[in-house]
């Protein structure tokens, strides 16, 4: 079962500014220092984009082999596409596309229960399998 965890921010707690939005994607991907073209691009993203989901392209990057501007622009232009506007919309696309991909569907491997032998079955093929691991050990 997949769970998702939402963070409901209270109404009187300000949304990130550009600043910080820029410092904690300077600290998730690991840059020296917040520049200030940073800053400047994330005052012109918050016209389009809410904090909350610029902050999940920045996590989202940072698992990314290399963390780029142009992987976290990729991924806001995906969004744009397929007409993200909400973290509510965006998880129910993720949600979509793991259905899709099979991601919680059972194999049919696991469907097979183990087989139960009889006493008559096991005794069988007993001797079988000594001379065989003596035939093996010798």
């Amino acid at each position: 079962m997949n769970t998702m965890l939402h963070i409901v921010r209270p109404d009187d707690v300000p949304a990130p500014s550009a600043a910080e939005i820029a410092a904690q994607m300077c600290a998730e991907w690991a840059l020296p220092a917040v520049l200030p073209w940073m800053t400047r691009e994330f005052d012109k993203l918050l016209l389009q984009w809410s904090a909350e989901l610029l902050q999940e392209a920045i996590s989202r990057t940072a698992r990314a082999p290399r963390p780029s501007w142009a992987y976290f622009s990729a991924i806001l232009r995906n969004w744009a596409a397929a007409g993200v506007n909400s973290p509510a919309m965006l998880a129910a696309i993720d949600a979509q596309r793991r259905l899709q991909s099979g991601l919680g569907r059972t194999v049919t491997a696991q469907q097979y229960t183990q087989r139960n032998y009889t006493d008559a079955e096991l005794d069988a093929v007993t001797d079988d399998l000594i001379e065989a691991a003596k035939a093996y050990r010798g």
